[in-house]
């Protein structure tokens, strides 16, 4: 039987084979490293650090290319603190969010929601598993998703069905997506089809 990690680690080497992926830094990890190596920088000029620190966060390549000028200033750092954020910026294209514009990563720059996502393949995983019960996992986790998401929508007065079910494009999209991903459609799209053409108030009223 094929287990688990061997599992993951032969889709990891196919990606990495024939669809080009990139390894990402997490920008939150990386802005722990900026606190601890910039923190005489905080003693000295406490502003300045502040900046410094939101560095893998900025998203405008402008304004990172302009701090990046403001740290270099002669006096604002010291040539440790110079040599490190130089070392950073070689590799700035994989952690600076400028910098990721371009490259397919699908919104994230942490690794919060893959942690996140890990912790809970855990109560049911470990690297004994075989293929067959990660795949009985992906359902029971689907499963319990659409539960709760079921629940949290009863409790609301409004019926979100009603809009979405006469919707013609759900339906097409049924035979594409899981049942999870059209209880989230709908909601969204009953929301986009429920509006109501109001009554043109006349200037003169204003």
């Amino acid at each position: 039987m094929v287990k688990v990690k061997k599992f993951f680690c032969l889709i990891s080497i196919g990606i990495e084979k024939n669809f080009s992926s990139r390894r990402l830094i997490c920008a939150w990890h990386l802005q722990r490293h900026f606190v601890s190596r910039f923190s005489g920088l905080c003693k000295r000029n406490r502003s300045l650090y502040d900046k410094a620190i939101i560095l893998p966060f900025i998203t405008r390549e402008e304004k990172f290319d302009k701090l990046i000028e403001e740290l270099k200033k002669p006096g604002n750092m010291t040539e440790e603190e110079k040599k490190y954020l130089d070392s950073k910026l070689e590799t700035k294209h994989t952690w600076a969010k400028c910098c990721l514009k371009n490259r397919f990563a699908a919104g994230v720059s942490t690794t919060s929601r893959i942690e996140g996502m890990h912790k809970v393949l855990k109560d049911y995983l470990n690297s004994n598993s075989t293929l067959t019960e990660l795949f009985a996992t992906f359902v029971k986790i689907e499963t319990n998703q659409i539960q709760t998401y079921e629940e949290e929508f009863q409790r609301h007065s409004k019926n979100i069905e009603t809009v979405a079910n006469n919707c013609k494009l759900i339906e097409e999209l049924s035979k594409i997506y899981s049942p999870y991903i059209l209880k989230k459609m709908k909601q969204k799209f009953n929301k986009s089809l429920s509006y109501k053409n109001e009554e043109i108030i006349s200037a003169k009223s204003w």
